[in-house]
This record gives structure tokens, C-alpha cells and sequence, in this order.
């Protein structure tokens, strides 16, 4: 610059006295230059303010975003890992409850489709099955089932309820008692006897209450046998709680169990001339061998379908039967084989042409092993099979039998009636009773003859005839 902004802002060169005109324009000029030029500089100062203001105001931005972002990221991994636990942690003890198999014979704990629970425990190499609202709930039955000692009733004597007994009972006494039978009894318990007597005292019972138990079951519509098993359940709870003397005399033995109308009590075995119908309606059929030897034997329909090869003794003409394959009352469990009913094994001699059934059977199941190849399954040797070489399915076996025994215009026979059939036969024939009680696998001959006192019209006409020869005699 010329001169000095000290001097230009003084404005002395502006006097006329020092300069001329034209000097003045010059000046003018000048300032009107410098001005500007001046007024460019702090623009582009203050240009180069903002921009670096708002370069550090960028770097601030980012650096505070990214610390953002980076404590959102370190947040999310830590809600993950904390959600990744609480969904390990929660299988666990899903796991725990529904499926892992406790240490040390507690047993298992699992929840069941309707939201309770079932616990099932193994002692001295009996299965255990109990059912509670909670895990709680199970546990505390399954410790009873492993330490019954260990079990103190929470009330005196003399104010135990019937539902105090038989919490007691239910842990305690049960032991001895089959899968299946105890199934049957929770069933009664739960559903009948506890919803009307588990509030009375266990002293104080008498028969009359029972009675209306069993007037109640029927009104619900329950059949005779039901009645007669709730009766039996009641029974062998109250002589458990007589024998432990929580009571003098088992009361359920003078109630009135209500009579069978004449409808229920009617067993309908097949007729002489119904059994050659139903003989030549089954041949062909994919069981005809299982119904033949139902109808020749007098087999239960569980000890049929748990038949063996084993059970066979083809030298002596002898079947053993010392097992049945019950169906599961729980759903999703596989049958399993239980001892018969009365607790007893026994051996029959059935006729000749049973054996030629089961040898044919015999010869047609190799047959059937080597078109499965892989697929066969028959570990157990089952002798009435599928395809595959499992059991028969009882409702396959009941819908067929129906199908048949309808289309010979029998429809109210049913898959038992074949039992009964055998057994009025065998009497017919004159077989001994006792034989033929052995043979259905009765407890007593006294059951056989209550059973099946009834004599058909052929038996009576025998005894009449018999009558007569004898009176021939003594003339």
C-alpha cells in the first residue's frame, strides 16, 4: 500500500491547502480500493471462521454420533448377550422341567399338552406316574414315592379327611399295584371320589354316602362295569385306611352298588349258527388268523396283541401266556407289557387247528420280514403283526371286527363277545369248568360259574336228556 491506514484515516490529505484536485481523485480512489479490498479480507475471514466453526462443529458432531453409535452397538451386544442368557437360561429350565432326567432317583418332571405337570420316577424296578398343577406339586409326590417312611400325615387321626387319606395312601400303598390298574384308580380318584368325599371326615364316613357316590355315577351316565371298578377303587382305599387302623370297618362293603339293567348285564356271545358265518366272513381277511384264534382260545384282546413266538411251544401243543400289552391310557406313550390280570401266568392246550393257524401265520410273517427288508420291526417277536412287523393297533382291530360282525347283521356283537363265545362253547362241549376257568385265566371257578351260569337252550335239552337215560336205568 501507498500509505499507511494510520495515515489515510486521518483524513488531513483531503485539505486543499496540501493537495490539488486531482490528488484528491487519486486518493479517493485509492480508499475506495483499499475499502473494498479490505471489506474482501474480513469476509474471507469470516468465511474462514464459519468454515473452520463448522469443521469443528463436524468433528464434534461425528465424534459425538460415533461415540453414540458405538455405545448403541456395545448396548445391543450386551442386550443380546443378556437375552441370549435369559433364552439359555430359560431353556434350561424348560429343560429341566420338561425333559432332563433328574440324578440320583428323583425321577422326571414333564410338562403335559393341557399345562400340568406328570412326574414319573422307577423304584425297585416298578414305573411311577403322578400329576400336579405345579413342579411343586409333583415333587412333592414323587419324594413320598421314594422315601414313603418319610411321609407324616399333617393332620391327627381323628381329624383326617378322605382327600388327607388318600394323599397318604396315593404314596404310600400303591406300590404293588400295576401301571395300568393305578392309572385307572387316579382316574376314579380324581374325577369321582374326591370331587364328593374328599372333604369328609375319613371316621365319619358311612355306607349311605358312598351309595349316593354310586347313584351319582350312574346319573352321570356311567356304565355298570365303571361302577363296579369306582366301587372296587373305594374298596381297596378304605381296607388300606382299616388295615392301618384310621377306621374300624370298611364302610364301601355295605353300600349298594346300583344293579345292572338288563341291558348291561347281557353278554352276546355268538349263536351256534352265527359262528360258521362268521368263520367264512374272515377268511381272507388280514386278521383272520388273530380272530380264529380269539374265538378257539378265549384269549383277552390284550394278551392276544401281546402274543410272542416265545409263548409258543410247538412240540407239546401249548401256549404260555405270562403277559398282555394293555393300551397306554396316556397319550404319546408306547404300550408296554404289564402281567396279566390276576397277577398269574398259565398254559393251555387249545385244539389242533389253532397250531395250523399260528404255523401259517408263522410262514406268512417270514414272508412279510423279507418284503420290509430295513423297514421291519419285530424286536419283541410279536406273532399277529403289520406289514412292518409292529404290533396290531387295537383300533384297527376293533373297527374291522365291527365291520365284519355288521355285515352279518350282528352289529351289538363286540371283539370280547368272542371270549364269552369260547367259553359257552367249551361248556357246551362238556369241558369241565374248572378246565375251562383255567383256561380264561379267572381268579376262581366260583367267577367262572357266577359268570357264566346261564344255560343255553342245547345245554338244557343235554341235561334233560341226561335225566331221562339215568331214570331209563333204574327201571
Amino acid at each position: 500500500m501507498i500509505c499507511s491506514w494510520t495515515y489515510l484515516s486521518s483524513y488531513e490529505w483531503l485539505e486543499p491547502n496540501i493537495y490539488d484536485q486531482n490528488s484528491n481523485v487519486f486518493f479517493v480512489a485509492l480508499l475506495f480500493i483499499f475499502m473494498r479490498h479490505r471489506k474482501r479480507e474480513t469476509l474471507k475471514l469470516k468465511q474462514a471462521e464459519i468454515v473452520e466453526k463448522s469443521k469443528i462443529d463436524m468433528k464434534k458432531r461425528y465424534s459425538y454420533n460415533l461415540t453414540k453409535h458405538l455405545d448403541n452397538v456395545i448396548s445391543q451386544k450386551e442386550n443380546n448377550r443378556s437375552s441370549h442368557t435369559n433364552t439359555a437360561l430359560h431353556r434350561a429350565e424348560v429343560s429341566k422341567v420338561k425333559r432332563a432326567k433328574k440324578t440320583n432317583g428323583e425321577g422326571s418332571i414333564r410338562q403335559r399338552s393341557n399345562g400340568k405337570y406328570e412326574g414319573r420316577i422307577m423304584v425297585n424296578g416298578k414305573q411311577y406316574s403322578v400329576i400336579g398343577n405345579t413342579t411343586e406339586d409333583v415333587q412333592a409326590k414323587l419324594y413320598k414315592i421314594r422315601n414313603p417312611l418319610s411321609y407324616v400325615a399333617r393332620v391327627k387321626p381323628e381329624e383326617m379327611t378322605v382327600a388327607d387319606f388318600i394323599e397318604q395312601w396315593q404314596g404310600t400303598y400303591t406300590r404293588d399295584i400295576k401301571r395300568s390298574t393305578m392309572q385307572r384308580y387316579e382316574l376314579d380318584i380324581r374325577l369321582r371320589i374326591l370331587p364328593l368325599l374328599g372333604d369328609c371326615k375319613l371316621e365319619e364316613l358311612k355306607p349311605v354316602q358312598i351309595t349316593q357316590l354310586y347313584n351319582w355315577a350312574q346319573d352321570q351316565g356311567l356304565s355298570h362295569k365303571s361302577i363296579k371298578n369306582l366301587h372296587g377303587t373305594l374298596h381297596r382305599i378304605l381296607q388300606d385306611a382299616v388295615d392301618n387302623e384310621y377306621m374300624l370297618k370298611n364302610v364301601a362293603e355295605r353300600a349298594k352298588v346300583p344293579k345292572a339293567t338288563e341291558a348291561a348285564q347281557e353278554m352276546r356271545p355268538l349263536k351256534d349258527t352265527e359262528i360258521p358265518l362268521f368263520i367264512q366272513a374272515i377268511k381272507g381277511h388280514k386278521f383272520e388268523a388273530l380272530y380264529f384264534v380269539a374265538l378257539f382260545t378265549g384269549m383277552r384282546e390284550s394278551e392276544l396283541i401281546g402274543l410272542t413266538w416265545d409263548c409258543i411251544d410247538w412240540e407239546n401243543n401249548r401256549i404260555r401266556i405270562y403277559r398282555q400289552l394293555p393300551r397306554e391310557r396316556e397319550k404319546g406313550i408306547a404300550d408296554t407289557f404289564t402281567t396279566l390280570k390276576n397277577g398269574k401266568s398259565r398254559e393251555i392246550a387249545p385244539a389242533a387247528e389253532v397250531f395250523s393257524v399260528l404255523r401259517k401265520v408263522k410262514s406268512e410273517q417270514a414272508e412279510k420280514k423279507l418284503k420290509a427288508g430295513g423297514k421291519w420291526n419285530n424286536k419283541e417277536g410279536f406273532v399277529f403283526t403289520d406289514e412292518n412287523g409292529d404290533h396290531v393297533i387295537r383300533r384297527t382291530l376293533y373297527n374291522n371286527f365291527k365291520r365284519i360282525v355288521s355285515s352279518l347283521g350282528v352289529a351289538e356283537v363286540r371283539f370280547h363277545d368272542l371270549r364269552h363265545t369260547y367259553a359257552t362253547i367249551a361248556l357246551q362241549e362238556g369241558i369241565d369248568v374248572k378246565t375251562v376257568s383255567h383256561n380264561l385265566g379267572h381268579a376262581t371257578v366260583a367267577f367262572t360259574l357266577d359268570k357264566y351260569g346261564h344255560v343255553s337252550e342245547r345245554m338244557k335239552d343235554d341235561s334233560a336228556e341226561k335225566m331221562d337215560r339215568f331214570i331209563a336205568n333204574l327201571r
